[in-house]
């Protein structure tokens, strides 16, 4: 087949045509958006499902992973503890799971994490923490008397030391009598 110039044209006119589609298509993963079902409240030691569903321009996205986290801060460093990561099924769906085990967890978001580099505005909700549940650490050893625990550990040394001071003084005492 000969081509014309006007046939390498409008094949270079189709190919852009083409290229400018999967260029749109791109911009509109944009579009994606992140809805979250979760239980009002829930109580220390709970099992706790958090249903995210993930779609783009009303369609469910396959295979989009999403991450369950919350905000903390330890030793002044504050950041995000991440609580479970999943893959959304073909309806848009990603169970994630976590136990319960903080008395509160402030503000908790969905993310999504890929696999594209696009940008979604996370989903950010709250779980309230009912009192009561199984405690997930207990204190085992000792007396627990707010403000006395350290004072006391501390004259327990001091004495100790007083006692190995009084038998150092008593051991020089002696040795000077013998001699």
């Amino acid at each position: 087949m000969i081509q014309t110039p006007h046939a390498r044209t409008a094949a270079v006119v189709v190919a852009c045509v083409i290229f400018s589609t999967l260029s749109t298509e791109v911009a509109l993963a944009a579009d994606v958006s992140i809805a979250v079902g979760a239980p009002e409240s829930v109580a220390v030691g709970d099992h706790v499902e958090v249903k995210a569903i993930v779609t783009s321009g009303g369609e469910p996205v396959e295979g989009a992973i999403v991450g369950l986290a919350y905000g903390t801060s330890l030793a002044g460093v504050i950041g995000d503890v991440e609580l479970d990561r999943e893959a959304t099924d073909a309806s848009g769906i990603a169970i994630l799971t976590y136990e319960q085990r903080a008395a509160n967890n402030g503000a908790m978001t969905v993310a999504y994490l890929g696999p594209d580099d696009i940008v979604v505005e996370p989903f950010v909700f709250t779980i309230g923490v009912q009192p009561g549940g199984e405690p997930q650490h207990v204190r085992e050893a000792g007396i627990e008397i707010p403000g006395l625990n350290g004072t006391l550990v501390m004259l327990i040394i001091g004495m100790v030391w007083l006692l190995l001071a009084y038998a150092a003084i008593q051991l020089v005492a002696v040795g000077r009598n013998t001699s």
